[in-house]
């Protein structure tokens, strides 16, 4: 039996990013079949599905296949390029049990509130953002500034009139049952003699 080799050291990181580089430079673009003729076709991979495809079938000439020996060493995938695995971080709580120095990534389902404090503790603690924009803060501060706007109230109107509303409403049902549609007026063929 194969025993499974654990990859840890240093000189088996830069051994195996090597072969990484290699690998990728001999590594051909992988496109979905007939990206190229079709304007439509995003330049992405797509695995062929139709019964004749040349690709599908591995025909010389033709575009490569994704498989599995295309792959980098099962030791760095996920890794960057230095080596070193970033922390996926969806919570303020996550970020207390994370050492400093450490590359994080945040979650793009974080709202407002949670992002800018994560952000704040991670600065404070000295971790490095992966995936943050360089004008983060003046976009912090400009969504902030509009919601505040949209959350104030009018400031001559504090409090509008509740007949006001209902005025509004009224007129607004009157101005729909004036508009006639061309549904309102239907003939019924089925109403007039009878059917065996």
């Amino acid at each position: 039996m194969k025993k499974s080799v654990v990859h840890n050291s240093k000189d088996d990181i830069a051994r195996l990013s090597a072969v990484k580089r290699v690998l990728h430079g001999k590594r051909p673009q992988f496109l979905r079949q007939d990206a190229h003729k079709k304007f439509r076709f995003a330049q992405v991979w797509r695995e062929p599905k139709g019964i004749q495809s040349k690709v599908k079938k591995a025909i010389k000439g033709h575009r490569m296949m994704v498989k599995v020996g295309w792959g980098s060493p099962s030791a760095l995938r996920g890794s960057l390029r230095s080596g070193v695995r970033p922390i996926f971080v969806s919570s303020l709580s996550e970020v207390g049990s994370i050492q400093s120095g450490s590359s994080i990534i945040l979650s793009s389902t974080l709202g407002l509130k949670s992002l800018v404090g994560i952000v704040k503790l991670a600065k404070e603690k000295g971790l490095i953002i992966l995936n943050i924009p360089k004008n983060f803060d003046s976009t912090v501060k400009s969504r902030f500034d509009v919601k505040k706007v949209s959350s104030k109230p009018d400031a001559g109107n504090s409090k509008p009139s509740s007949s006001g509303a209902l005025d509004s409403k009224i007129e607004n049902s009157s101005q729909k049952s004036h508009v006639s549609s061309p549904k309102s007026v239907v003939s019924n063929p089925s109403s007039g003699g009878d059917h065996k």
